[in-house]
């Protein structure tokens, strides 16, 4: 397990004309700063209430692959006396006070002591990847109100998010004897628990003298058959990608969007306040491989709005190939909660459908607690693999890792034996008490069945 201290490295004012920050350096340390401080002053009368945020925190400072264990954000400051402390000092997702995230304000207000105390505040329901989609405008916010006619103040020594994180464990992937084949990517690979990776081997002159090793271990033997031909395979979201809703509300129940259009629980986003609220969802769609075609993408959806008002507008719900859209939006999204289908469109490209999404949009002007809710998403994919394939999963390891043996000039069938993998002279299927000789093997295989060597 690692630690870092990600800091601060700017600030912003409600107000410049009334409140000022001397010396904002030195808020731009962790916790442990000692000696000098910032101080941040408001306007001095009793009725004046301004706001000063602290934020510009790096999330980038947290290597990509990390697996965030716990997280807390800290800051290290003093008041003057008459700094009121009916309104306490608490977390936003931007630097603004309509953008409080709930339940994460301190309990009481900074010490008078000069010295400073460090503060941790509560995190509420706020996860990692929330905080991570807010970036720079995260902020810490302190309400500048006086109790008397004199200046407030409030003196900040530092400012901290503190994250505990664990890196994956890296496992070495080696193909050796590969002159009679061509890999790619060539070398040993490093991969990480959870990631996705795949090996492909072409121009294979004799697949017997393929050698995997997984971190020093032969592992060739659990190489499997996987029958190439035709698919369709049915997705369904895996997860939030991003959101924006009425207010910087959150998505309630987010995971209940991930499943298919039968399911009655839904997500929900709040609308309202003119603006262009979304939810954008991604679907895990790894396990097509990279030499696959798609034929086809078809996408039905389960989504709809809580009222009838004719207020609500920008009703829309459209499939993305990472940030371009795809096909036509569907725009008659109503309060039914009977699926529909979306036009998908053609031309889709195994990199499109490698970083799919799904967006439903909706607008509404008045602040009614009107929401948008999506129960589910059917993602059908048919797509054609040519190549004759064979799949090796790491024990212990989420990720599939795949090596692909193509040598599509033939249409050949290897069979395990104890000998290696040896070429079949002929296939024979059993049809009508009756065994018949197969020449098409493309069409051969069905990936329900099991199938022997006899």
């Amino acid at each position: 397990m690692a630690t870092i201290r990600l800091i601060p490295s700017t600030y912003t004012l409600s107000n410049t004309q009334r409140t000022t920050v001397t010396n904002p350096a030195y808020m731009y340390n962790n916790t442990d700063h000692t000696g000098s401080y910032a101080t941040i002053r408001g306007r001095n009368n009793t009725s004046s209430v301004y706001y000063a945020f602290i934020h510009g925190f790096n999330f980038g400072d947290v290597p990509a692959d990390a697996i965030v264990n716990s997280f807390s954000v800290k800051i290290k400051a003093y008041r003057s006396s008459n700094l009121s402390t009916s309104n306490l000092p608490k977390l936003t997702s931007a630097p603004s006070n309509n953008n409080i995230i709930a339940n994460t304000t301190l309990s009481s207000g900074f010490t008078t002591d000069t010295a400073g105390a460090v503060y941790t505040f509560p995190n509420g329901s706020l996860t990692w990847s929330q905080l991570v989609g807010y970036g720079t405008g995260f902020s810490i916010e302190i309400t500048l109100l006086s109790t008397s006619n004199q200046y407030p103040y409030a003196y900040v020594y530092g400012a901290e998010i503190e994250v505990d994180y664990t890196l994956p464990t890296p496992r070495q992937i080696t193909v050796s004897n590969t002159s009679t084949a061509t890999v790619d990517p060539s070398g040993t690979q490093t991969v990480y628990d959870g990631d996705d990776f795949m090996l492909t081997l072409t121009n294979v002159s004799n697949v017997n003298n393929i050698k995997v090793t997984d971190n020093g271990n032969d592992v060739t033997s659990s190489l499997v058959l996987i029958p190439s031909g035709t698919t369709s395979k049915t997705f369904n979201p895996s997860a939030l990608e991003d959101h924006l809703g009425y207010n910087g509300a959150s998505v309630t129940n987010p995971e209940n969007a991930c499943t298919n259009t039968g399911s009655t629980n839904y997500a929900e986003l709040l609308l309202g306040g003119g603006t262009v609220a979304y939810m954008l969802y991604a679907f895990d769609t790894t396990q097509i491989l990279n030499n696959a075609t798609i034929n086809s993408v078809s996408c039905s959806a389960k989504i709809s709005v809580s009222s009838t008002s004719t207020s609500i507008t920008n009703k829309s719900v459209q499939l993305y190939a990472g940030s371009t859209a795809k096909g036509t939006a569907y725009t008659n999204v109503t309060t039914s909660t009977t699926p529909f289908n979306i036009t998908a469109g053609s031309n889709w490209t195994v990199n499109d459908v490698h970083n799919i999404k799904i967006r439903a949009t909706a607008t509404y002007s008045r602040t009614n607690g009107y929401t948008l809710r999506i129960y589910g998403v059917n993602l059908t994919i048919n797509y054609t693999v040519n190549d004759i394939s064979y799949s090796y999963t790491i024990s212990n390891i989420s990720a599939d890792h795949t090596i692909v043996i193509s040598n599509a000039s033939t249409n050949k069938l290897h069979v395990r034996t104890s000998s290696g993998w040896v070429e079949a002279v002929k296939v024979h299927k059993k049809i009508n008490g009756s065994w018949i000789e197969q020449t098409d093997l493309s069409n051969l295989f069905s990936g329900n069945t099991l199938y022997v060597c006899g």
